[in-house]
């Protein structure tokens, strides 16, 4: 589609990958993703592996003739009479004896290989394992949400089946039956559910789009969301339920009614009523229910707005601000040995001359990117405590790195352009690396080795300290870390990330900086870029989508309780019309009218709060490992929501105590 157009006749074209010529010889269907998450737009043969990734081990070899790498996911489709568990024990006889033909040499703490037979039915991808818990989680807001949606419809419900008493007594009266009344109020009921699915259905196709893009990252695989038959159908069994669930307890109430008294009775209720005939027991525990639920999501809203904001107050450890992080390959186009650490200075003087760009670096791995590398080492002079390896984590930088990135140097120096692979090997190890391994003396000047089977290389001087760095994730702690100059790699070294600190804005220098490169190869792209407050935002990308949806919720939530409490109030208010008026023509004053419809509300917010507060108590502990640097029954979440609540649902209900108060008395009577 992006490189032919989907013409048909692609088959037989030529294409390049990697300055490696190929032939299409196949196309395959639209719905096909492969089996990895990237979703690869080429696939080639396995064989052209090491012509196309040109990745070589230290001896030289592809990975095919390297027994050590384990790259590969070896797929097979099992017969009608065998299981996974029977082909499991199968294969680790073969594997085992692989694993002793291979002779590798492993630490004497280090696990053997394993192999684990998983069902491909999903290919490899690990979105539903790293989304699920956060789906669910919003699945349960929402159907929260209709929850108390659901209960303002029923009060309204109860609501007008009160109001059409007389109808119904009338109907009774002349032999309808109460079946028959309680399918008609269903029906009704049944009618409005359905027709709000349907404009929900509507909205979705708007809503599912929104939310992959909100979901999704950049590099996952391709999601295809969409109403379909089986949201069709999940959809319409919950609209049917809510209707019957809803509608029903309406239904019955209004149709439960004794004939005689009913008739002889006018349209308004008499003053000497008890305030439970005008506001009935379910209608009342509606209200309850509908504070409770919006004070759980309230909880949970502040819950993830506090780990949001812990997480973008976290000190990282360097300046973000004014970076532009890239990344290059030079050996895609065969570029290895000195002609790429040739190529490298090329682009670090090119980059220098560009205007606006103050400094220049390059590492393999971005910070904050989720990226990071780990092995372990033996210090010379010292013993790993408890006899553990010391493992720490490394990355490869280049000249300038600390400077650049911001991170300041306790001891020593940093990474220059005289450390290249033929300069005396030197590392430079953060505080905490120099705290837990280095302790005795100064660190400068201390030697130690990497400790890696099948490599027993020289010893590594330790040439600077420098502050402690978030490396993968904000999440993380600051680990030990060692930089080492990318040239001193003694893996090799490829493609390279590089940070670039500007004067300006970031995005200004892009078409500059890409200039610069087709000068020194014009085949060499551009991969990836953003800025690094960017990178560090992509990080919080689930973390920012549930703070925004579960505070949209929780709002909407708020709302419709709101206008539960107000459309209760307010119909209780009307019922009472002549009530109120012979009160105030006795002498009641406007607070003693207004309490009085008040205060009722009153005790439903307090109940609603208490029974919201426990739930939630137990509710938050389930969305414990979403949080950040808070508890889940935070004090101050849990009293600031409940002051919330209170207050909005006091406020809805004030609105009709405020309307009966000013009731004038003479209308009020006339109307009784």
């Amino acid at each position: 589609q992006n490189a032919f157009s989907s013409d048909p006749s692609a088959v037989g074209s030529a294409l390049t990958v990697n300055n490696v010529p190929f032939t299409v010889v196949g196309i395959t269907p639209p719905e096909f993703f492969g089996v990895s998450p990237e979703s690869p737009d080429v696939t080639v043969a396995l064989a052209m592996q090491p012509v196309v990734e040109r990745r070589w081990s230290p001896e030289g070899q592809s990975f095919f003739h390297t027994a050590d790498v384990w790259w590969l996911n070896i797929m097979g489709r099992l017969k009608p009479d065998i299981t996974i568990s029977a082909a499991q024990a199968e294969l680790d006889a073969i594997f085992g004896s692989v694993l002793e033909a291979s002779a590798i040499e492993l630490p004497p703490d280090t696990r053997p290989p394993e192999m684990f037979l998983l069902s491909g039915a999903k290919g490899t991808d690990t979105s539903r394992w790293r989304y699920s818990r956060s789906l669910w989680t919003l699945l349960a807001i929402v159907g929260l949400v209709l929850l108390i949606a659901c209960a303002n419809v029923a009060n309204l419900l109860l609501a007008r089946a009160t109001s059409r008493r007389k109808e119904i007594t009338v109907r009774l009266a002349l032999g309808a039956k109460r079946s028959r009344l309680v399918r008609q109020l269903l029906t009704e009921s049944m009618l409005l559910s359905m027709i709000s699915g349907a404009f929900g259905l509507l909205l979705s196709y708007w809503g599912s789009h929104a939310l992959v893009t909100m979901v999704s990252a950049p590099d996952a695989v391709r999601l295809s969301l969409g109403p379909d038959a089986r949201v069709l159908g999940f959809t319409g069994a919950v609209c049917i339920l809510t209707g019957i669930l809803f509608g029903l307890a309406p239904a019955v109430r209004a149709s439960r009614v004794n004939l005689a008294p009913a008739l002889k009775e006018g349209t308004a209720i008499p003053w000497t009523s008890r305030s439970s005939e005008h506001t009935p027991l379910l209608g009342r525990s509606l209200i309850v229910l509908q504070v409770a639920l919006s004070l759980l999501l309230l909880v949970g809203a502040g819950l993830f707005l506090r780990t949001l904001r812990n997480l973008n107050r976290i000190e990282i450890g360097f300046q973000s601000e004014g970076l532009l992080l890239f990344g290059i390959n030079p050996t895609l186009n065969g570029y290895s040995g000195e002609r790429l650490a040739n190529v490298y200075r090329q682009v670090y003087r090119g980059l220098e001359s560009v205007p606006g760009v103050i400094s220049a670096t390059a590492s393999r791995h971005r910070l904050l990117s989720g990226w990071m590398s780990n092995t372990s080492i033996k210090v010379h002079g010292s013993a790993p405590p408890s006899g553990k390896r010391m493992r720490v984590a490394v990355n490869h930088v280049g000249p300038g790195f600390f400077e650049t990135m911001g991170i300041p140097i306790l001891l020593g120096r940093g990474p220059t352009e005289r450390d290249t692979a033929k300069a005396p090997l030197v590392a430079f190890v953060n505080e905490t690396a120099a705290r837990h391994y280095l302790a005795e003396g100064s660190p400068i000047g201390k030697t130690f080795r990497w400790h890696q089977r099948k490599y027993d290389g020289p010893d590594v001087t330790v040439a600077g300290v420098v502050k402690g760095a978030r490396y993968d994730r904000l999440k993380n702690e600051i680990e030990p870390t060692i930089y080492v100059p990318y040239e001193q790699n003694h893996w090799g070294f490829g493609g390279l990330n590089f940070a670039v600190r500007t004067a300006g804005r970031p995005e200004a220098v892009v078409g500059a900086i890409r200039a610069a490169l087709r000068e020194i190869d014009a085949n060499l792209p551009m991969i990836d870029i953003k800025t690094q407050q960017r990178q560090i935002a992509d990080g919080l990308r689930q973390e920012r989508l549930f703070a925004r949806l579960s505070t949209t919720f929780a709002v909407l939530a708020v709302v419709l309780a709101c206008i539960g409490i107000y459309g209760v109030m307010s119909y209780s208010v009307a019922r009472r019309t002549g009530e109120i008026g012979i009160r105030m023509a006795f002498g009641a004053r406007y607070f003693d009218i207004a309490w009085l419809v008040l205060r009722q509300s009153v005790v439903l917010v307090a109940i609603g709060v208490v029974a919201g507060l426990a739930a939630t108590l137990a509710a938050t502990r389930l969305v414990s490992a979403m949080l950040y640097g808070i508890e889940p029954n935070d004090p101050a979440t849990l009293a600031a929501t409940a002051l919330i609540i209170i207050a909005t649902s006091l406020a809805a209900a004030y609105l009709p105590a405020r309307k009966a108060a000013r009731v004038n008395p003479m209308d009020a009577l006339r109307c009784e």
